[in-house]
């Protein structure tokens, strides 16, 4: 869960439910909830919905954002410059081969740093 008023990620908090909707914690508008996906990085990492990832191939090394899609209701891997553009589905294989290097609340300014070639 990420605070939009605090700047801070919490563990994922109870929706405590009253008679006007709000959270136990203030307001549902401040938080953004994120999706676990199941799956766990290459160092045993839980990845969830928002996470920016790193992959590495013999000769490249390139970024994809973890997005939910609603239409085919699966996670996929988008290009974080261009989120229309769709990486690939995301499943467990894949997602051994992956390292969480960000988030896009926490680490936004990683969505616009160009990766080096290895």
């Amino acid at each position: 869960t990420w605070s939009k008023i605090g700047k801070y990620m919490t563990t994922p908090i109870t929706l405590l439910s009253n008679h006007n909707g709000l959270f136990g914690y203030g307001d549902p508008t401040d938080f953004v909830l994120m999706q676990f996906t199941g799956l766990l990085d290459k160092n045993g990492r839980e990845i969830y919905e928002g996470d920016l990832l790193e992959y590495h191939s013999i000769d490249f090394r390139a970024q994809a954002l973890v997005e939910w899609n609603e239409e085919t209701a699966s996670f996929l891997l988008v290009n974080p410059g261009n989120r229309q553009s769709v990486i690939r589905w995301f499943n467990k294989d894949y997602a051994s081969q992956v390292k969480i290097i960000g988030n896009l609340y926490q680490t936004p300014e990683l969505l616009e740093k160009p990766l080096e070639r290895p």
